[in-house]
């Protein structure tokens, strides 16, 4: 069951104590964020991430619509990645709409770069469900 933890005018943050699980929603008031925004949500991520310590991760990104910058991409890596590395990180899901594929390619991109998210599998999906029955191991060839 998802939990209410934490909510901001861009993200809200649930939790599932039985799977380990944060799932970040992003809302569609991102198209009004600007970088120092970003850094403050990736920033309170973090805290979340010491606070909780999920081996599990959704990023809902059906409604973020702030376009990340190569040098905000950066930042990413060197302040919260690292938290999400120190404590146990081992699956994140990307949950894209459909319609989105030239993103999801510069995210997945960006992924086998690895300029972020590294240390742990990450995946990206349309369909929640199957993001879950990947993210638990039902079905691994996803």
């Amino acid at each position: 069951m998802e939990n209410l933890i934490k909510e901001t005018s861009y993200v809200q943050l649930f939790y599932e104590p039985d799977n380990e699980l944060i799932i970040a929603r992003w809302l569609p008031e991102t198209k009004y964020m600007n970088g120092d925004g970003l850094r403050e949500q990736f920033s309170m991520l973090g805290d979340i991430v010491e606070i909780y310590q999920p081996k599990l991760w959704i990023a809902d990104l059906q409604h973020f619509f702030f376009m990340i910058t190569p040098e905000l991409q950066r930042w990413t890596d060197q302040k919260v990645a690292n938290i999400f590395q120190k404590h146990g990180m081992q699956k994140m899901v990307m949950l894209f709409p459909s319609d989105v594929f030239l993103e999801r390619l510069a995210v997945e991109e960006l992924t086998e770069q690895k300029l972020f998210f590294t240390a742990w599998e990450t995946r990206f999906f349309t369909d929640e469900t199957k993001a879950r029955e990947w993210l638990y191991g039902a079905n691994p060839e996803i």
